[in-house]
């Protein structure tokens, strides 16, 4: 199947093995992931939006400890499972416990836990934790270090793009991660 048709054709038609609900989800998550790869090939085709790994691993470990809610999960299974640097996922976890997103239990049986109801939790949220000098360019950030040349209109094109970026974020939940998953 040639790359366009298969990036516009239905999830259904797609489907590797429909007989089983099993094989379906299988199916489902081969095929985002294929529609992805295919994507970050055709980058002029595709616009792309760069968070630091720092939100992507919140994210994650968000994911990891809402997938577990019957029991605490600890930074070393979930520095396995994405293969993370657990010094760094430790930080992120820090950040998290902070804004309360994660509670933390201390001790032998410690772990984390989600701290939120995960239909609670927005991810532009956790976003603005995570990115809290967030510039959608580089040269786009607080004022002291705008340059002086560039025009205002810029400025504000690329202030109300990071305020729709954000809003639609705000309207996204971890909840809504987890369901689109078990797709």
């Amino acid at each position: 199947m040639p790359a366009a048709a298969f990036l516009s054709a239905p999830p259904s038609r797609l489907s590797l093995c429909p007989q089983t609900a099993p094989r379906r989800a299988l199916a489902g998550a081969i095929d985002r992931l294929a529609r992805a790869v295919l994507l970050c090939g055709r980058i002029e085709e595709a616009p792309r939006m760069r968070l630091t790994s720092f939100s992507d691993y919140a994210l994650r470990l968000l994911i990891y400890a809402a997938r577990h809610p019957d029991r605490l999960i600890t930074i070393e299974e979930a520095a396995l499972a994405y293969d993370i640097s657990r010094s760094h996922l430790t930080k992120v976890a820090n950040v998290l416990t902070r804004a309360g997103f994660l509670n933390s239990v201390r001790g032998r049986s410690g772990g984390l836990e989600l701290g939120r109801n995960p239909a609670a939790l927005s991810l532009g949220e956790v976003l603005r934790v995570t990115e809290p000098d967030m510039a959608a360019a580089e040269c786009f950030g607080p004022e002291e270090i705008r340059a002086p040349n560039r025009p205002g209109a810029l400025d504000a094109a690329i202030r109300d793009a990071l305020a729709a970026f954000l809003q639609v974020m705000d309207h996204r939940t971890l909840a809504d991660l987890l369901a689109e998953e078990q797709e």
